[in-house]
């Protein structure tokens, strides 16, 4: 991707990021647009370190329902698939009174859990691309 379209997308993504930050990570104090963009942000983050667990291990459940609703909008299909399947996984620990670590969350899991999600971000890392590219032509 090019170097513009990348600083395009930044451009997009940061300010709402920075609101969600500024309201201490109170999500429903953002207006829905900030919502989808600063969870879209977010999960271009955790890609750049260890993929779908990074994401829900550091942004939580509330991250994914914001993050489901960017991906609809901007129709990023084999993604919002992705996402959904690895909830699917790890949806029997939402209600941990503490959600467990990336590492931690490993222990939870059958090595067959672990194997599937990542074979999903092996793909999901090759194809953020896309997902820039979607977000500045919907979020025009």
């Amino acid at each position: 991707m090019e170097k513009d379209s990348v600083k395009k997308w930044l451009d997009l993504v940061t300010p709402s990021s920075n609101k969600l930050m500024e309201k201490n990570d109170h999500w429903a104090q953002l207006k829905p647009r900030d919502q989808e963009l600063a969870a879209l942000e977010r999960l271009q983050l955790s890609f750049n370190t260890a993929g779908y667990l990074q994401f829900f291990t550091w942004h939580g459940f509330k991250a994914y329902e914001h993050v489901l609703r960017a991906l609809k909008k901007i129709e990023a299909n084999v993604h919002l698939e992705d996402i959904q399947k690895v909830y699917s996984i790890i949806k029997k620990l939402e209600n941990k009174k503490e959600f467990p670590t990336t590492w931690d969350i490993k222990e939870l899991l059958t090595e067959e859990e672990i194997n599937q999600i990542e074979e999903m971000n092996h793909w999901e890392r090759i194809e953020m691309n896309n997902i820039f590219l979607l977000t500045l032509e919907a979020y025009k």
